[in-house]
């Protein structure tokens, strides 16, 4: 886990705009992450009721095999765009943090 060291400027940001900017862009990031987990679970539990239909063929009836199938599909493109706008949202916090006065602490 990293800490951030955030100094205002006000001589530079007098109306505290690039510092909202910034605060935005780490938020929206760590939405997105919380976001990218939860798909990856959805993806993983949806693929062993994948799984079980496939190497128990009698226990899933076909008409649910296929359900589960498409929401499958339906979730793993869901994953995508949350990876691209995680990565989106992450280059836009980079920009920010070089904008501001930031430092990051790592608490290695």
């Amino acid at each position: 886990m990293s800490v951030l060291e955030i100094r205002t400027a006000p001589k530079t940001d007098p109306d505290g705009r690039r510092m909202r900017e910034l605060l935005e862009a780490i938020a929206q990031v760590e939405r997105y992450a919380v976001l990218h987990a939860l798909t990856v679970h959805a993806l993983a539990a949806i693929g062993a009721v994948l799984w079980l239909g496939v190497a128990f063929p009698s226990i899933l009836p076909d008409g649910v095999r296929r359900f589960t199938l498409a929401c499958f599909a339906a979730i793993g493109a869901v994953t995508v765009a949350v990876l691209v706008l995680e990565r989106r949202w992450q280059n836009v916090q980079r920009r920010r943090m070089s904008e501001n006065d930031v430092r990051v602490l790592d608490d290695d």
